[in-house]
């Protein structure tokens, strides 16, 4: 709950500017599937440390969505990143990890370091490639729009 009651007050207040602060070097890089695939793998990354998909899930939607969207990615594109980036359920503090160290009678960090960071590293960037690639055949075909995030969230709320 707690993660939920903070991406509510960033997405109200500081989404805009981080998306501003980030878009400006992005924009110049002007690869913004290279940008997806790189977000891919900070979400991955990121949920070996925030081990509740749903809180990931949101922090990644009110910090990385308004970014990828401004770059020209489409919707569609952007939330298939973020609801993938907590693919595997890996990490010390996961129920998986715990279960399956205490089945081997093994200690949970020689479980983790020695048999999960190999295979979730190659997942990660197998899926990473997959995804640029995948993301820009599909906005090629769909043909995506850039789209404001605060263009979108003023429509919504003028309309109510």
């Amino acid at each position: 709950m707690t993660c939920a009651g903070y991406a509510k007050i960033y997405g109200a207040y500081w989404a805009g500017r981080l998306a501003h602060t980030f878009i400006r070097p992005l924009y110049r890089l002007n690869r913004p599937y290279i940008v997806l695939a790189l977000m891919f793998l900070l979400n991955m990354g990121l949920s070996i440390c925030v081990p509740n998909p749903l809180s990931l899930a949101l922090l990644m939607m009110v910090t990385m969505y308004p970014v990828l969207l401004r770059l020209g990615v489409s919707p569609v594109g952007a939330a298939a990143v973020i609801a993938t980036g907590h693919l595997m359920d890996v990490g010390p503090g996961a129920v998986s990890t715990l279960l399956i160290a205490k089945t081997l009678n093994m200690p949970v960090p020689n479980y983790f370091v020695g048999y999960q960071l190999r295979l979730y590293f190659l997942v990660a960037i197998v899926t990473a490639i997959a995804h640029f690639f995948w993301q820009k055949y599909r906005d090629r075909v769909e043909e995506p729009k850039v789209i404001d995030a605060c263009e979108v969230f003023q429509r919504r709320h003028n309309r109510a």
